[in-house]
């Protein structure tokens, strides 16, 4: 089952969803592979254009489970991309991740890359913690459901 979570802005009560970006909009991307997820990152613009991966039930339901670092760091592919720690310091905006380290905790590897700026966009507290959450929620519950899903995500960008 493929899922694709569309990019949305919540204002006030009321959710926005507004298309997705294409590669033609934006030009200077470079795609990132990583254990279990692939990143198209905007060198420009400093956050992840789409982030692609499978969620399976198998990632969800493993033996031994590691616990979320809450470490940031520069992804190493592209570091000089990456090193975003003062962009969010005192922006107030969460450090979204787009792959959530909750699908990466059956792997230390998978848990620490999935605190890789290359893996993150800024968010809004409100979608972080709420609507972004519940559509994570949603992508394992089909994972459970139908073995695996496909998730594309990833941020859109406005001047306003």
């Amino acid at each position: 089952m493929i899922l694709r979570i569309n990019y949305s802005l919540i204002v006030g009560s009321v959710i926005i969803l507004f298309p997705a970006l294409t590669f033609s909009q934006v030009t200077d991307t470079i795609t990132i592979h990583h254990k279990y997820y692939s990143t198209t990152f905007s060198k420009s613009k400093h956050f992840p254009v789409v982030v692609k991966y499978w969620l399976t039930e198998t990632m969800l339901d493993c033996e031994h489970r590691y616990k979320r670092s809450n470490k940031f760091e520069p992804d190493p592919l592209i570091p000089d991309y990456t090193n975003l720690d003062m962009d969010y310091k005192n922006s107030g905006y969460d450090r979204g991740h787009q792959m959530d380290a909750s699908d990466c905790a059956c792997d230390s590897i998978a848990m620490v890359e999935s605190f890789y700026y290359s893996n993150v966009a800024p968010q809004l507290a409100a979608l972080n913690r709420s609507g972004w959450r519940k559509l994570e929620e949603y992508a394992r519950k089909l994972a459970k459901e139908y073995d695996s899903v496909l998730v594309w995500c990833g941020s859109c960008y406005s001047n306003v």
